[in-house]
């Protein structure tokens, strides 16, 4: 038998390098080329990153199973894990939203898995059942030989696709038309469990923004939008009063929008406008609009007509959530909202109504936002800060646990574990 002998030096690097690391069964990294990450999205308490190799890892709450791993049960982990059916690591995935309990990846292919909670049919799986579904599952009913999804967007229970067809589907909670179909009861609980084609008029959707309780879409004629109401969501300014309603032209003062944006957890939009600049309308008790206003603890505080962010340097990029509102410009990031859990970083305001440049991040690729959490993409990394709610800031920290201050909240930006 020939050995073959290494030098020590050169195997201690293959070893390193070859490095796995298994925590109560779940693979966290296994090799020290990790995949750099792409784009992010936040959600109520949990958090997504889709990577370079097309993989997806997940940390934060997992009481629905939105982290998308069967080995963690049902517990909230405060580090990466990746995204596993029932074939192993999923792959393939262009783009991955999340909502409050559900998560939903647009596959490569153009198809669309979901998974997490289905108590409001957001899976599209065609029924309401209390049990998570742990790993991604196929939407049915949603694609076809020749008809795939350009685009997708959560918001806090429901789901929505923008087809190759140029029509928009939704499905989940549609307590108050969140899903674009009418319901005669609302405010009573009622459902949509399979993807529904909303009704634009005729009009053609370029682009979709899925916020807390509302949808909006983008089209050749204007923006459309949907659902909950009570905080000028919907930019109705001839009917302001409207708690909730079907799709309908809104924002009528802005028919030349570039691009535009809301979020899982939020009830405010932001477009962008022909000359960079951006304007944003809805909730802004907190300053999230960005327009030097606020009304700090009011309950309904709204605005349907669209104003101008202060100060604006020109985005290229924005996130919105429950309380704040980020964008970059040039690798800075700036924020604006609501700073009480440490998300405007230590020197910042507790409240600021104006955009505030986030100087500990610098270099910023992408920026999401939840509800009370920031994470960026810098470098290589992804870094949070902010509540920690379930874990969701990456740290393997958990509020009530564990002593460390940053357990609970912080305002020091730190890279997620098992990226």
């Amino acid at each position: 038998m020939q050995v073959k002998y290494v030098h020590w030096p050169v195997f201690a690097t293959l070893l390193c390098l070859q490095t796995l690391v298994v925590r109560a069964g779940e693979i966290v990294f296994s090799n020290g080329f990790e995949p750099s990450p792409q784009s992010l999205s936040v959600g109520y308490y949990s958090a997504c990153a889709l990577l370079a190799d097309t993989t997806v890892r997940c940390w934060g709450d997992n009481s629905g199973g939105q982290l998308g791993n069967p080995l963690v049960g049902y517990r909230a982990v405060g580090h990466a894990v990746q995204v596993r059916d029932s074939e192993g690591v999923l792959s393939g995935v262009a783009q991955v939203v999340v909502g409050n309990w559900h998560v939903c990846a647009r596959m490569l292919d153009g198809a669309v898995k979901c998974w997490g909670s289905n108590f409001s049919g957001q899976l599209g799986l065609g029924n309401v059942e209390a049990t998570a579904i742990h790993g991604p599952t196929d939407v049915p009913g949603l694609v076809s030989p020749g008809i795939t999804v350009r685009e997708i967007a959560v918001g806090k229970e429901h789901t929505c696709a923008l087809l190759s067809t140029l029509v928009v589907r939704c499905w989940g909670l549609n307590q108050i038309e969140q899903s674009g179909q009418p319901n005669a009861t609302a405010p009573n609980m009622a459902y949509v469990n399979s993807p529904k084609t909303i009704d634009l008029g005729g009009a053609s959707p370029l682009h979709i923004a899925i916020g807390a309780y509302q949808g909006c879409v983008l089209t050749d004629r204007g923006t459309y939008c949907w659902g909950k109401n009570t905080d000028g969501e919907l930019g109705r300014t001839l009917q302001p009063n409207l708690l909730w309603d079907m799709p309908g032209r809104s924002v009528v003062d802005l028919l030349d929008v570039q691009s535009f944006s809301s979020g899982a957890s939020a009830s405010h939009y932001c477009v962008t406008l022909p000359d960079q600049s951006h304007a944003c309308w809805g909730r802004f008790e907190s300053g999230q609009l960005g327009d030097g206003t606020a009304d700090y603890g009011a309950l309904d505080a709204g605005k349907a007509v669209p104003s101008r962010v202060l100060g604006d340097p020109g985005f290229s990029e924005l996130a919105l959530g429950a309380l704040n509102s980020c964008g970059i410009s040039n690798g800075a990031l700036y924020c604006w909202g609501d700073g009480s859990y440490g998300q405007l970083t230590e020197a910042a305001p507790v409240f600021t109504s104006s955009p505030f440049q986030t100087s500990i991040v610098s270099d910023a690729k992408r920026v999401a936002v939840g509800a009370g959490v920031i994470c960026a993409i810098v470098g290589d990394h992804v870094l949070c800060w902010g509540t920690n709610d379930g874990g969701i800031l990456g740290r393997d920290l958990r509020c009530g646990i564990d002593p460390n201050p940053d357990a609970c909240i912080s305002s020091t930006p730190r890279v997620v574990r098992g990226l």
